[in-house]
């Protein structure tokens, strides 16, 4: 509906992540929908992590 979320009065910052469009897998097998997603994920990672600078180094352990 072009509209951000909103939760608890809080707008999100980008709407919900939609990896491939179901409809263009109706008539294909599991196997090809199951590469269009895999082949989706490091963008939408690399999308996420610049909205959040420093997050991707906070889940890393500190080096002993």
């Amino acid at each position: 509906d072009g509209q951000l979320l909103r939760s608890a009065g809080r707008v999100s910052r980008r709407d919900i992540v939609q990896f491939v469009p179901m409809r263009d897998f109706v008539n294909r097998s599991g196997s090809e929908l199951a590469a269009a997603l895999l082949a989706e994920i490091p963008g939408q990672v690399s999308r996420w992590a610049e909205m959040c600078p420093g997050a991707i180094q906070n889940l890393n352990p500190p080096a002993q």
